[in-house]
């Protein structure tokens, strides 16, 4: 009996949790989405909210219309925003019934982006006060920390950027303006760091937080440092005049491998302590303890896989040039283990003398100083003359004749780069094309160490440029997908077609004031690209098939991916219908009339999907729709026809669509028929 009273008592417990979970759900979810539809700033000048409406919501999901009634300067008119939060999908698709295209590419604050719908006021004001409204959106009724909260609250944020925890978002008279967190291991040079805004002080206070070796580096205090206290942790605070005759106020603090750096425009007329003394509730803020045991992301090293290669000071020295007679080469010198290299350099005159170190890769990451790159070789300015804390005016005339005082042979380099550095375990790609193709010689090279891309500049004598580009896998198949569709969907006035060198094809099209041309085999796409005139575009197609005729295009398509590269190419639509990436696979469908779907995105504003829908004897049901449209009227209806089975797809296609919009053929039906009629 006691056990039955339990048992009842237990089941009454666990049901009431689950009615209590629950209704907690409920509940959380009706304030996310009223605090979600609070967002914007109420006191922004100008802006009268209207009405709103959800046209998708919750609990993981918003997309909310937001109508404002706009008056200002003469202005008068009704402004349609947009929230979308986790993603951008609907404002892209423009998936909300009959409103016009809302935006391009919306901006965001982490995961709620923003926009107004552009188009639905185009005919009611100028292009110049759409352009006012678009900023004043931006930057007053949109109310950053509010949507910064939102997400703490009821978003994923603080899993996606972690170290946001570190920074107080509850401060009286600071509000967040800006943030720069890590978003993950390979964020290698960014520091965390929010920038808050006091309306009192009408001043930003930017908080940077640095850990490791980067926080080791960025911690330099001037001998005039004065210490701070706050919550038992000592700033160092420092009063400098910087460029414009602007002064600045640091603090920084530095203990166990963190570095906080806080800094504010400061006036140099004013007592010290008592601008310290207006910060000070933010500085209390900072949980010092928190940072010191939060546990960063691991440092991406990108060049771990590149073994380490001697920089030649012979070499180097014949590649670089002084510009300016009063500064003289002294002497320059290797690292014996790291691909460092120094520059020593003198100026007698004016006591200039700086130490110039090309760094290849990460092997410069303890060395500090000026820096700029040279493709991957890092050039650090180091001037330890320069007294901390001296006016910057000075110092940035100074400055400015070092930079402007010597210079690299740029092509060179680049040629050395790829004749001695081996890349071939962080990209392989880059082993594939030569630094000579018959009379082409190497100028530039560039890829990416943690992504299967690579790209060449070539030029011959005549200064004929060819831009190569190789790519493998998901981006490789996009990028050949969209060189496809825009061949599909040509104009007369653009040239395209095919051409043949080496029994190799290569599909080819006008393109940016050039010839593009493209062969893809086994997801690796090849690109080519020449700049024409276009009543020289025969001329230059034959200068990129006198290219292609020296590039050995077997032992580039021989290429094999690392063993660990996982690569899922998409071969189902949403609607369970096989993919196509190419008019050649629809022409293999076609054969048998096997469902399958080809198109995509042409422009920001034109999108068209072609499907092979059914058998119909000797012939097949097409279907075509526009996913986008500058009619909106429209999008989404489908236009059906017919064509042969063993007809050219893409022929047939553009000559069916054609006498459907003109008129010619009874053979067409479908709800884009009944707007076109």
């Amino acid at each position: 009996m006691r056990f039955f009273l339990l048992f009842k008592k237990s089941n009454f417990l666990i049901l009431f949790l689950a009615f209590f979970l629950l209704g907690f759900t409920k509940s959380s979810a009706q304030n996310a989405k009223q605090d979600f539809q609070n967002l914007f700033n109420k006191e922004a000048e100008g802006f009268t909210l209207l009405n709103q409406e959800f046209i998708k919501e919750g609990p993981d999901e918003y997309f909310l219309k937001s109508v404002f009634n706009y008056e200002n300067e003469g202005v008068k008119v009704e402004v349609p925003v947009f929230l979308e939060y986790p993603e951008k999908s609907h404002l892209e698709k423009n998936e909300i019934g009959k409103t016009p295209n809302i935006v391009f590419n919306p901006p965001n604050i982490h995961e709620i982006y923003y926009s107004m719908d552009r188009n639905a006021l185009t005919d009611k004001i100028e292009k110049e006060q759409l352009w006012d409204i678009n900023t004043k959106i931006r930057e007053e009724l949109i109310n950053k920390e509010s949507f910064i909260k939102w997400q703490v609250q009821y978003g994923d944020i603080l899993e996606d950027l972690p170290a946001l925890s570190l920074f107080p978002l509850e401060i009286e008279n600071f509000n967040y303006e800006e943030m720069t967190i890590y978003q993950g291991a390979s964020s290698r040079n960014l520091s965390n760091s929010v920038t808050y805004f006091n309306p009192e002080l009408n001043k930003d206070v930017k908080v940077t937080i640095d850990h490791g070796l980067k926080a080791k580096l960025n911690f330099k205090v001037c001998d005039k440092s004065s210490p701070y206290l706050v919550n038992e942790n000592e700033f160092f605070v420092e009063k400098n005049i910087r460029k414009r005759n602007k002064t600045n106020l640091t603090l920084k603090y530095y203990q166990e491998g963190i570095l906080v750096t806080v800094k504010i425009d400061a006036d140099e007329n004013r007592a010290l302590e008592d601008e310290l003394e207006e910060i000070k509730p933010l500085l209390e803020k900072l949980d010092i303890e928190s940072m010191k045991q939060f546990e960063f992301p691991s440092i991406h090293q990108p060049f771990a896989d590149v073994p380490n290669t001697k920089m030649d000071t012979d070499f180097f020295r014949e590649v670089f040039t002084i510009n300016n007679e009063d500064f003289k080469l002294q002497k320059v010198t290797s690292h014996e283990d790291k691909m460092i290299l120094t520059y020593h350099i003198s100026n007698e005159p004016e006591q200039l003398n700086f130490k110039l170190h090309l760094a290849y890769g990460d092997f410069g990451k303890e060395i500090d100083g000026g820096r700029s790159n040279i493709y991957r070789i890092n050039h650090f300015e180091v001037y330890e003359e320069f007294e901390c804390g001296r006016v910057d005016l000075e110092r940035g005339e100074k400055l400015d004749i070092i930079n402007n005082s010597y210079s690299f042979d740029k092509q060179k380099i680049a040629l050395w780069e790829k004749e001695n550095v081996d890349f071939s375990k962080a990209n392989p790609l880059v082993d594939l094309v030569p630094a000579k193709v018959g009379v082409f010689k190497l100028i530039k090279c560039g890829f990416d160490i943690n992504d299967l891309e690579a790209g060449y500049v070539y030029k011959n004598k005549k200064d004929d440029e060819v831009n190569l580009g190789l790519s493998y896998g998901m981006k490789a198949v996009k990028e050949y997908h969209e060189f496809q569709l825009k061949t599909f969907n040509e104009n007369e006035e653009m040239e395209s077609g095919q051409f043949s060198v080496n029994n190799h094809s290569y599909t080819f099209m006008e393109i940016r004031n050039g010839i593009g041309a493209f062969m893809m085999k086994d997801n690796l796409l090849l690109r080519l690209f020449i700049e024409s005139e276009k009543n020289k575009f025969n001329q230059s197609k034959e200068t990129l098939k006198s290219f292609l005729k020296e590039l050995d295009i077997i032992r580039i398509f021989q290429f094999e991916p690392p063993e660990d590269y996982n690569l899922e190419v998409p071969t189902v639509s949403k609607d369970g219908k096989e993919i196509c990436w190419d008019a050649k696979c629809m022409e293999e469908k076609l054969a048998n009339c096997e469902t399958a779907v080809f198109g995509g995105r042409l422009n920001f504003r034109l999108s068209v999907l072609y499907t092979i829908e059914k058998n119909m004897d000797d012939k097949c049901k097409i279907s075509m729709v526009y996913d986008r449209n500058p009619n909106k009227d429209w999008e989404g209806k489908p236009l059906y026809f017919t064509i042969p089975k063993d007809g050219d797809f893409k022929e047939e296609v553009i000559r069916k669509v054609s006498d459907c919009m003109e008129g010619k053929s009874d053979d067409c039906t479908g709800p884009l028929m009944d707007e076109i009629e």
